[in-house]
């Protein structure tokens, strides 16, 4: 399969006390040709404290892969079908497993 290189820019807005957002921007890679990476992508993480246990996530990208060959189009689609999903699973089982070490913790005190 083809690799494409990437760099990010991350940055965290301040958060306030119940809203936080983590967002990205590609950043331009000196010396890298223009085949070997994609051509754009954007995007954020928000998330809005709800209540003391649950919280709402906003997941947001914009991804522009440069040229795909004629009759390869599926093939981006199937990925971003079954990534951006994973990425939510995982945030979540992150975010659970980050939440019952703090309530542990807490406990402990």
């Amino acid at each position: 399969g083809k690799m494409k290189k990437y760099r990010l820019k991350i940055s965290m807005t301040e958060p306030n006390n119940q809203i936080s957002v983590l967002k990205w921007q590609l950043q331009k890679w000196p010396g890298l040709d223009p085949r070997e990476t994609i051509k754009d992508t954007t995007g954020y993480w928000r998330i809005e404290k709800k209540t003391e246990k649950s919280s709402l996530v906003f997941y947001h990208v914009y991804t522009d892969p440069g040229p795909i060959p004629f009759g390869l189009e599926w093939i981006v689609d199937v990925l971003s079908k079954k990534s951006v999903p994973e990425a939510f699973l995982q945030t979540k089982a992150r975010t659970e497993k980050i939440a019952l070490n703090i309530g542990t913790n807490n406990k402990s005190e």
